[in-house]
């Protein structure tokens, strides 16, 4: 078994520059984001086609655990992205992912995060880093079987105050097949 790892980074600011608006008020009512606006990352060894776009196809094996991660190009400085909803028409992937992380209940998992440290004089190198602590999550599917899977990701995009701008969709796929 192995872990699949798939960075989701979603250029909320474009999204936001072409739905002025914002997206749909609900996860049901999601607006489609644009596969322009997506950007999905695996190992290049994982990756049948799509590297670095919206439509990723991976290659999966039985019993391997597919693990994707939400973030905003601007790493949710200017807007924030949070996935909300996952659908497929199979079942080849477990269904829904399980939040493995972020806030459970009362349990919040937390990193140790390398975080750059200003110099003195003001950016005069060589730089530094120290850690903080930051909470951490991920969303994680188990390959069940055989097959294409297309799946729909429904994500909220938030501005820098917290404030909900609405809810986006796109629709990557997985093949799975032995390795």
């Amino acid at each position: 078994m192995a872990d699949i790892d798939i960075l989701c980074a979603i250029d909320a600011e474009t999204i936001m520059e072409q739905h002025p608006n914002g997206g749909g008020s609900t996860a049901d009512s999601a607006v489609y984001a644009g596969n322009e606006n997506i950007y999905m990352v695996v190992k290049s060894g994982e990756a049948i086609s799509g590297q670095a776009g919206a439509e990723l196809n991976v290659r999966a094996s039985i019993g391997d655990n597919v693990r994707w991660r939400e973030v905003s190009l601007s790493v949710n400085f200017d807007y924030g992205v949070v996935f909300a909803a996952f659908t497929t028409s199979t079942q080849l992937i477990q269904v829904p992912p399980s939040l493995i992380g972020g806030v459970a209940g009362s349990t919040v998992y937390h990193i140790l995060t390398p975080m750059p440290v200003q110099t003195s004089p003001p950016n005069t190198p060589p730089w530094s880093a120290t850690s903080k602590d930051a909470p951490y999550h991920f969303w994680q599917s188990t390959v069940m079987a055989t097959g294409s899977v297309t799946y729909h990701w429904v994500f909220q995009i938030f501005d820098d105050r917290g404030n909900s701008k609405g809810y986006f969709k796109w629709d990557p796929f997985i093949t799975i097949s032995d390795r």
